[in-house]
């Protein structure tokens, strides 16, 4: 074989590794959204990595922001919590829309669009949070978990601060 060949086939499989990287990280949103819908609550926990920061904006009390810090804290406070499970079965979570994931290593960072729909009790649904999820991972003994994330609703105040660095190093990638 050429050398040129041995530098194709190295790159093949850095880009079919973040490629796998990408898909995993999608399924680790996609197994959120509908632990979110379905449970268990306690699936959660493989999610996270123990040292997570949430941040969560004004979603749960408009007016207050909510940040939650470490995995044992969050899954007391938001995923263990009554009204967390009591929605069970009557929310439908979407990962909607583009987004954009950029992995480095041990280390990637994404965005998704979200919108959460809850059933009403006349059995219609109504859309309840339209916005988007910013998230941080870490890939730790083969396994990527969620580091941080912040949601925020459409028109929030940092969107627009949120998305620039991911837009910036897209558009550097397109170059």
């Amino acid at each position: 074989e050429s050398p040129s060949s041995d530098a194709a086939s190295g790159d093949l499989a850095v880009r079919l590794q973040r490629l796998e990287d990408e898909r995993r990280i999608l399924q680790l949103v996609d197994l959120h959204a509908m632990l979110s819908d379905a449970g268990p609550a306690e699936g959660f926990a493989e999610l996270y990595a123990e040292d997570c920061i949430v941040d969560l904006g004004e979603i749960l009390v408009p007016g207050k922001t909510t940040v939650v810090e470490g995995r044992e804290r969050l899954l007391e406070e938001i995923y263990y919590e009554p009204g967390h499970r009591a929605a069970e079965g009557r929310t439908q979570h979407f990962r909607s829309g583009p987004q954009i994931i950029q992995v480095e290593g041990d280390e990637a960072v994404a965005v998704t669009y979200a919108m959460t729909s809850l059933l009403q009790p006349d059995g219609s649904a109504r859309v309840m949070v339209s916005g988007f999820n910013f998230w941080g991972f870490t890939r730790a003994s083969g396994h990527w978990r969620i580091n941080r994330r912040m949601h925020r609703k459409l028109g929030d105040g940092d969107v627009i601060a949120l998305f620039k660095p991911l837009i910036a190093h897209v558009l550097g990638e397109l170059g």
